[in-house]
């Protein structure tokens, strides 16, 4: 267990989990911050691919452009470091993806977001 960035009563501890203010383990939620951050990028990311790229019969264009418009702005919210970081995750995914269209979308996902 180690002190952790943060709060001066955050405690990290080495799966990731920190707690914040705890007189005792029954006290806290532990938040395992880092993976949490992951999962949440990728479902973001994922989700923002399929309204892209999916076809008209599969789902209306209107309506796919409607909610990216509400997810970049949402996006938009997000403070410069918390961009840099999601922006970092896209151009990793895209090193890592062997789908073509895939790649393509993730290298262009900072700028279509306005990020």
């Amino acid at each position: 267990m180690e002190r952790a960035l943060g709060p001066p009563d955050a405690v990290q501890h080495g799966s990731g989990l920190v707690t914040v203010g705890c007189a005792s383990v029954a006290q806290c939620t532990p938040t395992y911050a880092a993976r949490v951050k992951e999962i949440l990028m990728r479902a973001v990311v994922e989700a923002a691919a399929f309204l892209e790229l999916a076809t008209d019969d599969v789902l209306d264009h209107d309506i796919a452009v409607k909610e990216l418009e509400s997810m970049a702005y949402l996006l938009g919210q997000l403070n410069e470091s918390e961009k840099r970081e999601l922006v970092a995750f896209t151009e990793a995914e895209a090193d890592r993806t062997v789908s073509a269209d895939y790649g393509e979308f993730l290298r262009q996902f900072p700028e279509a977001m306005g990020l």
